[in-house]
């Protein structure tokens, strides 16, 4: 059962309001009916002046326990118009939360899933082409901390992906960081995980230095130290290295948010 997370738009009619910019283009709605309450989590640009978005099916009421039933991505093109891709993890139950777009082609989807005989949920990955046919996926397990495992950004350097991934346990008030180095595949090539209670929080945000050398964590706040909002510093071996503030520590810092 997963923690309720403000982060999903989760209604049980989903309206989409969608306003694009361009010669002769007028604001429209789309509006998708559903039995299932229903989110998405974020959106990429469809090259054509669309979007793409990871959609999910979830059972349970708003703010209250739920489990997920299925996921499938929607694309809205620039006229308004809805095309859905679903897909089968044979049996698995699953949650899909973040698309990127490749530089050499195809997508990388990632998500949660729990396949049969599973003890938990299991980190999920899976390539598509360009018709966003599925290629391939791969279901990562851990044996603990495994009630969350979201992928919360990617990055890619040349043909491997680095992703910055929240873990943690029932009830899942806030994730502990974990970074995965993977290749194209979604095989992973190295892992590091900092189960450490300083480095935990409710919500996160992770960015790519210019050099592709570190990588930034930003918090609200309680982190690494620092009372208010801050961002914490990861080197290119996943180690941490620091905590610095993002806004002045005194006794309002912690009301900042990033």
């Amino acid at each position: 059962k997963m923690n309720p997370n403000k982060k999903i738009l989760t209604l049980g009619l989903l309206m989409l309001l969608l306003v694009l910019e361009g010669k002769g283009q007028s604001t429209f709605e789309v509006f998708i009916p559903s039995t299932y309450r229903t989110g998405t989590t974020m959106a990429i640009d469809d090259g054509n002046g669309g979007i793409i978005a990871p959609m999910n099916k979830l059972t349970g009421k708003d703010y209250g326990p739920t489990d997920y039933v299925y996921g499938y991505l929607l694309n809205i093109t620039a006229a308004g118009d809805t095309i859905s891709h679903r897909y089968s993890f044979h049996d698995t139950t699953f949650f899909l939360n973040r698309i990127q777009r490749l530089t050499n082609g195809g997508y990388i989807l990632t998500g949660e899933s729990v396949p049969p005989g599973s003890a938990g949920k299991c980190l999920m990955i899976a390539g598509l082409d360009d018709d966003f046919n599925l290629m391939w996926a791969k279901h990562h397990s851990y044996s603990y901390m495994n009630n969350r495992l979201i992928v919360e950004n990617i990055f890619q350097i040349g043909d491997t992906l680095i992703m910055p991934v929240g873990r943690c346990e029932f009830p899942c008030g806030s994730t502990y960081p974990m970074f995965l180095k993977t290749d194209l595949q979604g095989n992973i090539l190295s892992e590091v995980f900092h189960d450490d209670p300083s480095l935990n929080s409710i919500f996160h945000s992770f960015i790519q230095s210019i050099d592709k050398k570190s990588i930034f964590m930003l918090v609200d706040a309680f982190v690494g130290g620092v009372t208010g909002s801050s961002y914490s510093i990861f080197n290119e071996n996943f180690e941490y290295v620091t905590t610095l503030p993002l806004v002045p520590q005194d006794n309002s810092s912690w009301r900042y948010y990033t």
